[in-house]
């Protein structure tokens, strides 16, 4: 059984697979599922293609990610290595939250990203330079800039001919806790903002 579908990664794939099944038990025909499997919509945050305007002069692609946990990073930059001839990465970690987990993805983000820029997630109460610089203890090469909107700036003006760009950790959320309060910010509307101009 062949068929086309509109999203990036293996874990889509899996994914469609068992929806096909279950509308297929359900007792609907194969020949009308495939069909509509081809117009499936993105799923806002979870490695979601950014559409690149044409009057770009270089060739580059970006994603927007939810991943914030090392098992889940690390599948990401998989999938997009295997796509691109460079590849790029802000991310961060929450603050108040699994501290184990820092320099995991700071040596998984090290070992599979060409370039990587090391910013603020959701810092809460916790110190946002500590938390960079667990993850940087464990890369090296990573660029810090505690403002993620500066991050996201830098990582998209720098992107060279067919550099593949991935922002992860925040995906669809459109905020950022800094202390207690909450601020309203998207990866997904800085990227936008950035590329329209």
């Amino acid at each position: 059984m062949r068929y086309e579908l509109p999203l990036v990664g293996d874990f889509q794939v899996y994914n469609s697979l068992c929806a096909i099944c279950i509308v297929l038990f359900s007792g609907f025909r194969m020949n009308k599922i495939l069909p509509a499997v081809k117009n499936i919509s993105q799923i806002p945050g979870r490695l979601e293609s950014i559409k690149i305007p044409t009057k770009l002069k270089k060739k580059i692609s970006i994603f927007i990610d939810y991943a914030h946990t090392p098992d889940a990073l690390e599948n990401s930059l998989k999938i997009l290595k295997k796509k691109s001839i460079k590849l790029s990465l802000v991310f961060g970690c929450g603050g108040d939250r699994d501290k184990t987990k820092r320099k995991i993805m700071g040596k998984i983000a090290n070992k599979l990203a060409d370039k990587v820029y090391v910013t603020d997630d959701n810092p809460r109460t916790e110190s946002a330079k500590k938390i960079r610089q667990e993850i940087i203890s464990m890369c090296p090469k990573a660029i810090e800039i505690q403002n993620r909107y500066l991050a996201i700036k830098k990582a998209v003006n720098n992107c060279e001919d067919k550099e593949c760009l991935l922002i992860a950790g925040k995906g669809h959320e459109d905020y950022q806790i800094v202390g207690k309060k909450s601020y309203k910010f998207s990866d997904k509307a800085t990227v936008l903002k950035f590329l329209s101009k």
